[in-house]
């Protein structure tokens, strides 16, 4: 796995983002947000968590106005001169995007089980009564995430 990981970050992560191949052509090959945070996911399973935030701030970042994630960000593009001609015919990079979006929830739920929610015993359900801290309404925390750490 390591070795894998390896590869992709010095064959697709020419930026912040992950590219999907090295040939990719799609809208001149950006950088795709999905892939960047099952990125984030791997890091934080290693408990690299500086790495993962670095990732997720990236995906973040390149959210719209408002709030929507895009497929890709045409940024670091693997042939730019491919660029032009997708939008001329297809019209703008997707955004929304569903996957987009569903990957950085799991990626923010990653962080609320590292920082705040109790860890569980036996039981499926924990032994306390009390919901747990995610359904309070408080923020999210990420050891090490710039938006999430202590004042």
């Amino acid at each position: 796995m390591l070795g894998t990981v390896a590869q992709i970050e010095a064959t697709l992560r020419k930026g912040g983002g992950l590219h999907r191949y090295p040939t990719d052509t799609y809208y001149g090959g950006g950088e795709w947000l999905l892939l960047t945070c099952w990125l984030a996911w791997y890091y934080h399973e290693r408990g690299a968590y500086d790495q993962a935030n670095t990732a997720i701030a990236w995906v973040e970042a390149h959210a719209t106005e408002e709030g929507y994630l895009p497929e890709q960000i045409p940024e670091n593009l693997n042939d730019p001169s491919c660029y032009k001609p997708w939008r001329q015919r297809w019209g703008d990079i997707a955004s929304p995007l569903l996957w987009s979006h569903a990957m950085y929830l799991v990626c923010e739920t990653l962080r609320r089980q590292v920082s705040e929610l109790p860890k569980i015993r036996s039981s499926p359900l924990g032994s306390s009564s009390a919901p747990p801290r995610a359904c309070t309404g408080e923020p999210a925390r990420w050891p090490g995430h710039p938006q999430h750490s202590p004042s």
